[in-house]
Parts: structure tokens; C-alpha cells; sequence
């Protein structure tokens, strides 16, 4: 099944391969945590269950706030098995956000570095 097949290459990082087969950019949706850990902001997936690539580093089209931009992509993988992976994505392309706790984000995922 494409989905199965596609969870797996998300999982290892071929995200390009992933892309291929799905005919479209594998997409994470998400909560931008306000918070920074060096330069970079937290984004934590609205859906649990949703293939998380493997930690490393990405470029990926982000969209925040009705802005869109090709952007630099973190994943660190949790050393605890009941917690996924951390995704941190890099903000200073993007224009006066607006100062709420958390904002709605989502990631077309391009490649990995």
C-alpha cells in the first residue's frame, strides 16, 4: 500500500522518494510553539500518528500566518520511546508574526541537506 510505503521513506529521511511516489510534497501540520532554542522555533504535530522524518537536517515550504517560505527544517529524534520527534523550524524569513502562544503551521517537506 502507498501510504505504508510512504510512511516508511518519511521515517528514514528519503523525503524526495517519499514526494515521488505520493505525486505532491508529504505535508506535516502543526503548532508553532513561540519558545527558541537557538535561533530556531519548536513545532509540535497536531497528529500523532502522522511519519515524522528521522532527525536531520531539511528544506521544506513552510507556511505561518498566511506566509509561505522556503525554509531551513530541524528534526531532533527523542531518546524516549513514548515521545516523537521535536521539529524545529527557522523563522527569520517570516515577516512580524503575530504574538499568540501558538500558531497554526504547516510543512510541505522538499528535501533532506
Amino acid at each position: 500500500m502507498i501510504i505504508d510505503q510512504v510512511r516508511e521513506l518519511v521515517g528514514v529521511g528519503k523525503i524526495t522518494e517519499a514526494n515521488e511516489l505520493l505525486g505532491y510534497k508529504y505535508q506535516t501540520k502543526g503548532r508553532l510553539i513561540r519558545a527558541q532554542i537557538q535561533g530556531l522555533s519548536i513545532v509540535i504535530p497536531t497528529d500523532s500518528m502522522e511519519a515524522i522524518p528521522c532527525g536531520g537536517n531539511y528544506i521544506g515550504l513552510v507556511e505561518i500566518a498566511g506566509q509561505e517560505n522556503l525554509t531551513k527544517i530541524v528534526v531532533n529524534e527523542s531518546q524516549e520511546q513514548t515521545s516523537s520527534a521535536v521539529i524545529f523550524v527557522d523563522l527569520r524569513d517570516f515577516n512580524e508574526l503575530p504574538h499568540v502562544s501558538s500558531l497554526p503551521v504547516s510543512i510541505r517537506w522538499i528535501e533532506q541537506e
